[in-house]
């Protein structure tokens, strides 16, 4: 037992810090922007387009790799060499001279990193001790991802651009992935699969069933929360710039507030949503993720602003229950991956093709502060789907909180 406990653990681990690499330079195009602007002479509108294009491959990729490694298995094969692949794909974007050669190296991160976290979580789902289900995926979602990208991730890379220049920046975010990928290259014999069966019967017609509801909320969750996330972290470091005032390195700490917060509600909300309902834990967390925008468009004061952004990140930590947790309590064993990469995949779409490209035409028509309005707007909206959510119909485990009656829904 002991055995399989440090197994666990270990595999935690491996699988956060891999998802907290990919998480890094996803999000180094914002941190970076302040210094990608005016070198690359980028407007607005294409600042938000290099976010488009990234979740547009990421959506497509991740969908289709998903399904791919559900039906044939060897899922740990999969993630290796996409990890692998990303790291060295991640270095071409500090070789980019200009815009065109910058989005063609973001669109093929996207491919590369899309469809790597249904996958891991599928993986992780699969040898989680029962009772430790909501942590796992929440840690490896979020938890990693959180502590070593969003909080350290802002800090490091501004102060390597500020001394060494952004292309600096974007090559160093290359070399976690190197390390882990050898880590998960070494550990295959304890958590690779064999082929799968490709018949399972009676499997299509239950998720059948339960993408009806669960499944398809979610993907509706995640479009709308998928876009109050990454608008802000495409455009909060240039509004904390040029209009709350900050400096480049004040407004680095203020977005690391974001990991701090968010980190900290995906260790306590998932797990709490065992006790509470997920419904109940997933509206407080939007409810809450609502403050952020709000107090940065009506305080500029820097510790109101940091209070306000550190509340709000709430709403980051939520995440994992829309976006893994419920899909996989509403989807047999044999389509896990699939239904989060479908729901990662409507977050991408939504969040990271249409809004930024939306929010970047507003931004250069009425200014910045609109892209924050729509950002609260959208969460609203996620809140009101909140609504919608049943108990699922299939679990292939023990039963899981969605399927006890919940007194707090």
């Amino acid at each position: 037992m002991k055995t399989l406990s440090t197994m666990e653990n270990r595999l935690l681990v491996l699988l956060a810090c891999a998802e907290a690499a990919l998480l890094l330079d996803r999000l180094a195009v914002g941190f970076l922007a302040p210094f990608l602007i005016p070198d690359l002479k980028l407007s607005n509108f294409q600042l938000g387009l290099l976010s488009s294009l990234f979740s547009l491959s990421f959506a497509a990729s991740g969908y289709l790799v998903s399904s791919l490694a559900d039906r044939f298995g060897r899922r740990w094969t999969w993630i290796t060499a996409l990890i692998l692949l990303f790291s060295g794909a991640s270095a071409a974007c500090g070789t980019s001279n200009s815009f065109a050669s910058l989005a063609a190296a973001r669109v093929t991160l996207g491919a590369l990193e899309g469809p790597f976290l249904p996958i891991a979580l599928a993986v992780m789902r699969e040898h989680s001790s029962p009772g430790r289900r909501s942590f796992n995926l929440a840690f490896v979602q979020n938890v990693g991802a959180f502590l070593l990208a969003q909080l350290a991730g802002p800090i490091i890379l501004v102060a390597l651009a500020v001394h060494h220049g952004w292309r600096a920046a974007f090559l160093f975010t290359a070399v976690p992935g190197v390390g882990i990928a050898a880590a998960m290259f070494m550990m295959r014999h304890n958590f690779e699969e064999g082929p799968r069966q490709l018949t399972q019967p009676g499997a299509p017609a239950a998720t059948e069933a339960a993408w009806d509801r669960n499944v398809w909320v979610c993907v509706g969750i995640a479009a709308c929360m998928g876009s109050w996330i990454l608008l802000q972290m495409t455009f909060l470091p240039k509004y904390l710039v040029q209009v709350a005032g900050l400096t480049p390195t004040h407004m680095s700490l203020v977005m690391s507030l974001l990991g701090v917060g968010g980190c900290a509600a995906s260790i306590i909300l998932p797990p709490l949503s065992d006790r509470i309902g997920r419904r109940f834990a997933l509206r407080i967390g939007i409810t809450l993720g609502l403050i952020g925008p709000f107090v940065a468009l009506t305080v500029h004061a820097p510790l109101a602003l940091s209070i306000g952004v550190l509340v709000g990140s709430v709403g980051l930590g939520c995440s994992p229950l829309y976006t893994s947790i419920i899909p996989a309590d509403s989807s047999g064993r044999a389509s896990i991956a699939r239904a989060m990469a479908a729901v990662a995949g409507s977050s991408a779409i939504f969040g990271g093709v249409i809004a930024p490209s939306i929010g970047g035409t507003l931004a250069d028509r009425f200014g910045l502060s609109a892209i924050l309005i729509l950002a609260d707007v959208l969460a609203g909206l996620g809140l009101v789907l909140t609504l919608t959510l049943r108990r699922p119909i299939i679990t292939d485990t023990v039963e899981t909180p969605l399927t006890r009656p919940a007194t707090a829904s």
